[in-house]
């Protein structure tokens, strides 16, 4: 039985077409709607601000360019809510909420 050797050669090309853009796509728009059911709906903003973009990007120092997948959420107060922040008149410490990361680890789950 001859054996089967790997080559990634092919992989680039791979990582930058349309079949990649679309599975792009799809995941982040689920991400999103993961979040939008997690985020609180005080006012509605935090959840409807979410935005999904997928682009040729380097998502790490040695990396060629592919197609990578952007979940933000844009509004002004998210980073805040995200990761926490020091209260304006105590300075005391608010925990983040970290709903974002939610998503993704129930995203990784399903």
């Amino acid at each position: 039985m001859p054996r089967l050797e790997y080559s990634h050669k092919g992989m680039p090309g791979f990582l930058e077409g349309p079949e990649i853009e679309a599975i792009l796509y799809e995941v982040g728009y689920l991400t999103a709607a993961l979040y939008e059911s997690i985020a609180p709906h005080r006012s509605g903003r935090l959840a409807s601000s979410v935005a999904v973009d997928v682009e040729m990007d380097t998502p790490y120092k040695s990396a060629t360019p592919r197609l990578v997948a952007n979940v933000r959420v844009t509004a002004p107060y998210a980073a805040a809510h995200e990761y926490g922040h020091l209260t304006a008149r105590t300075r005391r410490p608010v925990p983040g909420h970290h709903e974002l990361n939610l998503a993704l680890q129930g995203l990784a789950a399903s």
